[in-house]
């Protein structure tokens, strides 16, 4: 190499965001999670807090790695099933599982290719077999990330 000082480029859009406090989803209707707490963020303008919380959202085109996990609080029979929608509603990737075989958590992994600035991802999830049942929370339970590649 002719670099006598390795060049400098900005970092990717990532994120990872989780719940903080624990959710109560109910049976049958889809629910999109809010994600009220973030471990990282590299663009403020990726996720916030406030103004909707649910959404993850790319910062250029590209292709970005889209990832969730939620952590069920029963592992009682019934299916539960996670995705990851983008703004369309077009869901980019799901996992479904029957919980009495399967555990109590579910992880799932999609790519995106951003074609248009203003798109943004949702991690959604709905079951069946029960009428209400509570979300895990924290960092290492119940989470949604976002990397550019």
């Amino acid at each position: 190499s002719s670099f006598t000082v390795r060049p400098v480029t900005p970092p990717p859009d990532a994120a990872i965001v989780y719940l903080d406090s624990t959710v109560t989803i109910g049976s049958s209707a889809l629910s999109t999670l809010s994600w009220l707490a973030q471990n990282y963020v590299t663009n403020s303008s990726m996720h916030s807090t406030g103004t909707n919380p649910g959404r993850l959202t790319p910062q250029s085109t590209g292709i970005y790695e889209v990832a969730a996990q939620v952590s069920f609080s029963s592992t009682e029979a019934g299916m539960r099933r996670v995705g990851i929608l983008d703004s369309s509603g077009v869901e980019i990737m799901a996992q479904q599982v029957v919980a009495s075989s399967r555990g109590n958590v579910v992880t799932v992994v999609g790519y995106k290719p951003v074609l248009n600035v203003g798109t943004y991802l949702v991690c959604a999830l709905n079951m069946v077999g029960h009428s209400t049942m509570s979300i895990s929370t924290g960092l290492g339970e119940s989470w949604f990330s976002m990397v550019k590649l």
